[in-house]
């Protein structure tokens, strides 16, 4: 973490050194890299790498969007000191999931099966998304 703030471009710089004091002065908690929508992330890329041979006659660019998706896990990790900044970049390289957690689909052979398990881990991002993130106030 202490590469990002030693760049001489004074944009960059001013921010990382700002996201550092508020971070001192209390204003983030840390990021808990253990939570269970990560975990979830890491075991479902996980599988798609390990049936990415399968997926790539119906997806030609699963192999990139598994090597973005991958990106994304490890900056989540390697930025946890500053939480900003470890929640932008894996959000920004984490879009790639809408495309690639669907493709389990093409893994799983009663379509009825992985219909329903595609279903049910959108619904549960989205669940997740929506109310413990709290977009949505009920």
């Amino acid at each position: 973490m202490d590469f990002l703030l030693m760049l001489p471009i004074p944009y960059i710089e001013e921010k990382m050194e700002i996201y550092r004091s508020l971070q001192e002065q209390g204003l983030w908690d840390e990021i808990n890299v253990f939570n269970l929508v990560f975990l979830v992330k890491i075991v479902i890329t996980y599988f798609l790498l390990w049936k990415c041979e399968l997926i790539a006659r119906f997806n030609p660019f699963v192999v990139i969007l598994l090597k973005v998706e991958i990106l994304s896990l490890a900056a989540f990790i390697l930025f946890y000191n500053l939480p900003v900044f470890a929640f932008r970049l894996s959000e920004l390289l984490g879009v790639v999931e809408v495309i690639l957690f669907p493709l389990l689909y093409y893994t799983i052979k009663p379509d009825y099966a992985s219909k329903a398990i595609v279903g049910v881990i959108a619904l549960v991002f989205l669940f997740i998304g929506v109310f413990y993130n709290q977009v949505i106030y009920i």
